[in-house]
């Protein structure tokens, strides 16, 4: 073999740039003849027709890929022994790589490939295909000789060709013989079949053979096998001759099998004879050349000397791809057999980096190439060695070795015969994949932990190959369908077999939706398992598209929901329960809702009228007893007993009072109504208010401020809430202390603009027990051993409430015998001044000359009520009329003509708020000032009115002078009234002045003092302004000054004037 002979090598690639590209990197190879294809279908058709020594192969390629391609190779015998290289830029993983191995891969290369590379390993393929051809060729020319001398002894001379056609229909055998019946000296000779045919030329020499494929028994394709694989017959031509094997598969099969031709019926004569001719004449010249014996053993020797030729530049080119080798960091040697063993030789420098050991090392220790390798792998090792020695076939394998260092890596070897029979030698390459593999362990561990997080998650994960239509399942997917692994056969069909009747078209039809559309393949079914049980599936895909994005392969997951549905059905029958039960509870609330509404409408006008029936009375009562209090000719007795009248009067109203205040709270309709307020004023004079009681029952009262020294502190507040909170807590303590103490402690701190203000009243007198504390804050309920006190038992409830609305929480501490602590604290936003105090002003005593005789008409049913506000008004100078009900009332409104109306809001034929109405309609008609005077409590009541057209709202009873104070406004009047009262200066008056009110008060009759020192010790304002009232008739600038005084809560001041 010459070494000018071209080296051919076959590249595979459906990319034109990528073909241009490699075959660009080989221009630096010597004497190469390069073969381009775009598919696997024509690499295979290529490496049929004729020798290559090398085949670089993509792996991913439209239709057939390189993977598929290489295993048709490799199931070929006539194209197994051609080395494989596959070339890839996208799948570097070693689960690829693996693929590619099993597949019969020599090596696999990812691209970007390095040029010095590329070369080194394309010569190293180029010198072991050309030592192939060279045994080849000289096994050929031996095999001629032998031929040749046979020949001779046998004489072909004047012997006629023989022609074999092979058919079961004796019509064909027919039909073909009057075809080649004209061929000249040919001789044709039937078989009917296959074995027939086979008996026939192991008797005699055939020039060609025309074999029918489709025969009873043994077919064409059996036959030709047969005839292949007898060394007597392996070379005879066969034409096969079919009508019913068209197929492209067929006519592969019978070119695989070594055929020259394969025919299809029907035949035409002329293209027949002319293939048959072809045959017999290369038969002839065969006979001819091996007439020429006596050339053959110059010819043999001629060989010989250009095998000897072909064996030094061989030598030559070895030792120049060593070199070559010899740049690279790859370790290249050679061994040969000796004294039983494999001695190395020939290192290059590559050994170093590849072991750490230089190429001293090795020639000096020429067993070191195997010593560095671990026991565990030595004997693997040797044994490849050995079999490339003996079986002329390239051999791989990767495995451990231990450098100079010490330290152990890996590298892959590579071992190919090389040498000759008589001296046979071995060529060795050593690559270093330490990192590669290191690589591939961490990915393996991730792929344990993968497939370990999977069988946690009974996660089942498939992978389906379309261009093959190879599906593969992992271990819970085989469990899910119910397979055993290797039993899966047409594994999609398989699969879909096992989907629920009325879910496979749902599937087909998500998976055609993934493939065309380029969505994932999300779906949910149901799967019907071999047990008969039904199991609901979520499967999740993705499909994997090639750079022409053609769909190539789909993989995904499956995991069993049937217990997540199962959930979700039973959550949606307690759903659907719930909901059943909502309705119906719904039902029942909707139908307490209207229940509670009419209770709550009723109770609202039970109150309502309660309230009016209650407190029209209440109303004559205490205004009556203010007004008889004026009178000087009451006896002692008379004076206290109606001192008792009004007393009693007053109670019953803070009894109404409070009870309507609680109702209203339960309702939900109190609301705040917060001011500016002074804080250390309003403590200031709930202390002073509650200290004359207290220094009378000889108890200490303490107020302490903490946070709050600079005199005033002012906050927004509902100021008459809290007061009543403060004296409801002090007055309980007052009640309940016989000895010791009460302690009002006030913390204030100021953040951001809000003050936080903590609020502990403290006292040392009873104290409850466990049971007590658990219903102190129960209405109409009074604790303790001292229920004889007096009191509702609403005072805690409505604190409580009024504490709650205002931001806080009331909490109560106490033991029983050990006193007890009650707190709240409020979050209150700061004002930006303190309000001022306000001015008194002195008793109404008349109206100027010029502003007396302004009309007042009383509308009120109760006969009472119009004697009372008569008595109050038509002594300044007001023209009084009265009205029984609102048809009166409209009636009078012409006739009288009143500047001011005062109108009752319960009244008989037409209540107030219609009367409001009905003269605000009558545009035409007089529109007097109106104001409401009711006796409901209700505060949505003065909406109401002042809605309807009222422009004022009172309730009774009345207050005298919040009453004088509308009139004033409403019709624009100034009262004459008495001096003004001094401002009062948080302490006792000054000495003077005090003196002289205390002689004034002296003067006084003893039962007007024992009221007033009476009122002054309760808080009681309505028993002080009885009093008043009845001080007033004689010293009306006295009771000035005291109203003053006791509208300022200075009842500690009057309680110490008071002899």
């Amino acid at each position: 073999m010459n070494r000018a002979h071209p080296f051919p090598i076959l590249l595979v690639d459906d990319n034109d740039a990528n073909l241009l590209a490699l075959s660009g990197l080989l221009d630096g190879v010597d004497n190469l003849e390069i073969v381009t294809v775009t598919s696997g279908e024509e690499a295979l058709r290529q490496l049929l027709r004729r020798e290559f020594g090398l085949v670089l192969m993509d792996v991913q390629m439209p239709g057939m890929d390189g993977y598929e391609a290489a295993t048709l190779m490799r199931a070929n015998p006539k194209t197994r022994h051609v080395p494989i290289v596959f070339v890839t830029a996208e799948m570097d993983s070693a689960q690829f790589a693996f693929r590619g191995y099993e597949t019969g891969a020599v090596d696999y290369l990812v691209k970007p490939i390095e040029a010095l590379v590329l070369h080194a390993k394309v010569n190293v393929f180029a010198t072991l295909f050309r030592q192939r051809l060279a045994i080849i060729d000289f096994e050929r020319y031996v095999h001629q000789v032998e031929n040749v001398l046979a020949a001779r002894r046998i004489g072909p001379e004047g012997q006629q060709l023989r022609l074999l056609i092979v058919d079961d229909q004796p019509a064909n055998l027919l039909a073909l013989e009057g075809m080649l019946g004209e061929l000249p000296n040919v001789q044709l000779v039937r078989a009917n079949s296959g074995p027939e045919a086979l008996r026939a030329v192991l008797r005699a020499e055939y020039a060609a053979v025309l074999l029918d494929v489709q025969m009873p028994g043994m077919d064409g394709f059996e036959t030709a096998e047969l005839i292949r694989a007898n060394p007597k017959t392996a070379t005879l031509p066969i034409i096969f001759v079919t009508a019913g094997m068209k197929g492209r598969d067929a006519q592969f099969k019978g070119y695989e099998l070594g055929a020259v031709d394969y025919l299809i019926k029907p035949l035409e004569p002329a293209i027949l004879m002319s293939k048959v001719r072809v045959f017999c004449d290369l038969y002839q010249q065969r006979m001819a050349l091996e007439q020429q014996s006596s050339h053959l053993e110059i010819l043999v020797a001629e060989r010989t000397e250009a095998l000897r030729r072909s064996a030094d530049e061989l030598t030559e080119s070895r030792e120049r791809y060593r070199r070559l080798l010899g740049a690279v960091t790859h370790q290249l040697f050679s061994l040969r057999p000796a004294n039983g063993t494999l001695r190395s030789y020939g290192h290059g420098s590559g050994c170093e980096a590849v072991t750490g050991y230089p190429p001293q090392a090795f020639e000096n220790d020429p067993t070191l190439w195997l010593t560095i390798v671990p026991e565990a792998d030595r004997a693997q090792v040797a044994a490849r060695a050995a079999a490339a020695l003996d079986n002329n076939a390239i051999s791989q394998l990767e495995h451990r070795i231990r450098c100079a260092d010490g330290m152990p890596r890996w590298v892959r070897s590579t071992f190919v015969r090389a040498g000759t029979d008589e001296a046979p030698a071995c060529d060795v390459l050593i690559e270093d994949i330490d990192q590669r593999r290191r690589v591939e362990e961490d990915r393996a561990r991730l792929v344990d932990q993968l497939a370990l997080a999977t069988r946690a998650a009974r996660l089942g994960i498939w992978d389906w190959n379309l261009a093959t239509d190879e599906l593969v399942w992992d271990e819970r997917m085989y469990q899910m369908v119910g397979v055993a692994p290797g039993d899966l056969g047409d594994a999609h069909h398989t699969w879909l077999a096992t989907v629920h009747p009325e879910d496979r078209a749902l599937c087909e039809r998500a998976k055609l939706f993934a493939l065309e559309k380029d969505v994932p393949y999300d779906i949910e079914f149901r799967m019907c398992c071999p047990d008969g049980s039904i199991r609901h599936i979520k499967a999740d895909g993705q499909v994997v598209r090639n750079a022409q994005g053609q769909p190539m392969r789909m993989t995904g997951i499956h995991y069993d929901i049937t217990e997540r549905k199962q959930a979700e059905e039973e959550m949606r029958r307690h759903r659907d329960h719930l909901l059943e039960l909502v309705d119906e509870r719904t039902a029942s609330l909707l139908a307490a809702t209207k229940t509670a509404e009419t209770a709550n409408r009723v109770k609202s006008e039970f109150l309502a009228k309660m309230s009016h029936e209650l407190r029209t009375p209440l109303n004559a009562v205490i205004g009556f007893s203010q007004l008889m209090a004026r009178t000087q000719s009451l006896s002692p007795d008379q004076q206290r007993n109606l001192e008792i009248i009004h007393r009693s009067g007053q109670h019953l109203l803070t009894l109404i009072n409070d009870v309507l205040a609680l109702s209203k709270i339960e309702a939900g309709g109190t609301r705040l109504d917060p001011v500016d307020t002074d804080l250390v004023r309003l403590l200031d004079e709930v202390a002073e208010m509650l200290r004359i009681r207290a220094q009378a029952a000889g108890l200490e009262l303490l107020l302490e401020l903490d946070g709050m020294q600079d005199g005033a502190f002012a906050v927004r507040v509902d100021s008459v809430k809290l007061r009543q909170v403060l004296i409801n807590l002090l007055g309980n303590a007052l009640k309940f202390t016989q000895q010791g103490s009460v302690r009002l402690h006030v913390r204030a701190h100021v953040q951001n603009g809000q003050a936080r203000v903590a609020f502990t009243i403290r006292d040392t007198g009873v104290g409850m027990s466990p049971a007590d504390l658990q219903r102190i804050f129960e209405p109409f309920v009074q604790v303790g051993a001292h229920t004889g006190e007096g009191g509702t038992g609403l005072g805690l409830a409505i604190s409580r409430q009024y504490v709650e609305l205002l931001g806080g929480e009331l909490e109560v501490e106490s033991e029983l015998g050990h006193g007890s602590m009650f707190r709240f604290a409020l979050t209150l936003p700061v004002a930006a001044h303190a309000p001022a105090t306000p001015v008194m002003q002195g008793q109404v005593l008349g109206l100027d000359q010029s502003q007396r005789g302004r009309r007042v008409l009383v509308a009120d049913d109760d006969r009472e009520s119009q004697m009372l506000l008569g008595e109050l008004l038509e002594p300044l100078g007001f023209v009084v009329a009265y009205a029984g009900d609102g048809i009166e009332t409209l009636s009078r409104m012409n006739s009288f003509t009143p500047h001011l109306v005062l109108m009752d809001w319960r009244m008989p034929q037409l209540d107030g708020l219609a009367t409001i109405r009905r003269i605000r309609s009558q545009a035409d008609g007089p529109q007097p000032r109106i104001i409401m005077c009711t006796a409901s409590a209700f505060e949505e009541q003065c909406t109401l009115a002042l809605e309807a057209g009222a422009d004022a709202f009172l309730r009774k009873p009345l207050n005298v002078n919040e009453l004088y104070a509308h009139i004033e406004n409403q019709l624009g009047l100034h009262f004459q009234r008495g001096p003004a009262p001094a401002q009062a200066t948080g302490g006792l008056a000054p000495n003077s002045v005090a003196e002289v009110l205390r002689e004034e008060l002296a003067a006084l009759p003893e039962e007007i003092r024992g009221a007033l020192k009476e009122g002054a010790l309760a808080l009681d304002q309505h028993r002080l302004a009885g009093a008043l009232a009845a001080i007033e008739q004689e010293h009306p600038d006295l009771a000035a000054r005291l109203r003053h005084m006791t509208a300022a809560f200075r009842y500690r001041e009057l309680w110490a004037l008071l002899p």
